[in-house]
């Protein structure tokens, strides 16, 4: 639902908060975002994980998301791209 806004900074806000959330938490390495062909196969099964079958879509907001874990003092850990 976050792509679907195309509003960067709105994505990489949200990046923000997680990556805050998870320093408050002690967690140092998040496991995302996802990018890649999820949503094409609707019986993946992992849809929800990705933020569109568009690549140019989700390579901004992978990218957006990303710089804003890393600003939030968070490593992001990019996966299942292809």
């Amino acid at each position: 639902m976050a792509a679907s806004t195309w509003d960067t900074a709105l994505i990489k806000e949200r990046g923000s908060f997680m990556g805050a959330e998870a320093k408050q938490l002690g967690i140092h390495v998040l496991l995302g975002p996802v990018a890649g062909g999820l949503g094409k196969v609707p019986q993946g099964g992992r849809n929800w994980e990705g933020f569109s079958p568009d690549p140019y879509l989700t390579g901004i907001a992978t990218a957006e998301t990303i710089i804003g874990m890393q600003e939030a003092g968070v490593q992001a850990s990019a996966k299942h791209y292809m």
